[in-house]
C-alpha cells in the first residue's frame, strides 16, 4: 500500500478512551494504521471493520497503557472512540 492511501490516525489526547477523537489522514480502511497520539508517540495500530486495535505501549511521559480494542467511527477527515470493543 502506498503512503497515501495508508490510514494514519492523529489523536487529539496522549491516550484514548471513549468520546476521544481526532483526525486522519489516508484511505480509510481495514488494515495496519499508523496511530499518533498529541504527545508525538507513534504507534502502529490495526483497524478491523469498525475496531481499532492498539497495541500495549508506553506515552512519551512513561505512562503504560495496556492493549485495547476500541469501537471507532471515522467521518470525513476524523474519528470518535465509541466505547471499548
Amino acid at each position: 500500500m502506498t503512503d497515501a492511501k495508508r490510514l494514519s490516525l492523529h489523536a487529539s489526547h496522549t491516550h484514548l478512551y471513549p468520546g476521544a477523537g481526532g483526525r486522519y489522514a489516508g484511505t480509510w480502511r481495514d488494515g495496519p494504521c499508523a496511530l499518533e497520539f498529541s504527545d508525538g508517540n507513534v504507534v502502529q495500530a490495526r483497524l478491523v471493520k469498525e475496531v481499532l486495535e492498539v497495541p500495549e505501549h508506553r506515552t512519551l511521559a512513561g505512562t503504560r497503557i495496556a492493549q485495547k480494542r476500541w469501537e471507532i467511527r471515522g467521518e470525513c477527515d476524523g474519528f470518535t472512540i465509541l466505547r471499548a470493543a
